[in-house]
């Protein structure tokens, strides 16, 4: 959305200094945007240091891993539940501060359903079919009723 609204990704382009994809930069990111994730994800996270995969995969240098934690470059918070490399936390910038191209109500409106989705538990998340019921939409269901009322 942020592609298309602001011609720039949400959380920028998360790479580390060799350039390549950075879960720890993305992470920082998010907490940047998002706030801190709550400590049930905290707990999932280091849950998953333990899980083993039955197939394992390959990153991009040909390494094997059987542990999508190890895979992705965890682990990702340390025993206070702080994340490795809050350096790269940037204060006061908020999803609000994001979006530059809307304002009022329209704004208001394009961050609620914004939030909706980006939740840091999936089960926060609202459904697709909830989401197409969201406020944000109703200028294309009026849009369509007054067309549809045009053609009876």
């Amino acid at each position: 959305m942020w592609d298309l609204l602001e011609d720039t990704s949400l959380f920028g382009r998360p790479a580390g200094d060799d350039s390549e994809y950075d879960a720890h930069v993305h992470l920082a990111r998010m907490v940047s945007v998002l706030g801190p994730p709550p400590e049930k994800l905290i707990r999932r996270e280091r849950a998953y240091r333990k899980a083993e995969i039955s197939l394992p995969v390959y990153n991009a240098r040909g390494e094997k891993f059987t542990n999508m934690n190890k895979y992705w470059g965890g682990p990702f918070f340390t025993e206070d539940n702080q994340i490795y490399r809050a350096e790269l936390v940037r204060d006061g910038q908020g999803l609000s501060d994001t979006v530059t191209e809307l304002a009022g109500r329209e704004k208001e409106v394009f961050l609620d359903f914004a939030r909706n989705m980006l939740q840091w538990l999936p089960e926060d998340r609202m459904t697709a079919h909830d989401l197409l019921r969201h406020a944000f939409f109703d200028s294309l269901y009026e849009d369509r009723d007054r067309i549809l009322q045009g053609r009876e």
